[in-house]
């Protein structure tokens, strides 16, 4: 009966493990995008609204701690030179960190 018992937790144990471990990961892809926003928020978070190419409603990201001002020069420069960027985002999950930014030019 023991037996039985350890089995069934290790088995439940491992599915948890495995359920946990492949749908945690966030899913981030370098994107070409429009700059549609940027700017900072009253809670000193930089905020960023990208919509990819091909897609048709933007979403909004936050830089890191500590890269806001880089990220924030990057987006306004692409926003007046009509420049698109290659950010580094999870595009699924909207309000997820910026990893890169980076100016685009065709």
């Amino acid at each position: 009966m023991k037996s039985k018992l350890l089995f069934f937790t290790a088995v439940i144990s491992a599915g948890l493990i495995m359920a946990f471990a492949t749908n945690g990961h966030a899913e981030y892809q370098m994107q070409t995008c429009d700059v549609v926003q940027a700017g900072i928020e009253e809670t000193g978070d930089a905020l960023f609204k990208f919509r990819p190419v091909g897609e048709t409603k933007p979403k909004g990201f936050v830089a890191p701690v500590g890269r806001e001002k880089e990220m924030l020069a990057i987006a306004l420069t692409a926003m007046v030179s009509g420049l698109k960027v290659k950010a580094l985002i999870d595009y699924q999950v909207p309000g997820s960190e910026i990893r890169s930014l980076r100016l685009f030019s065709e």
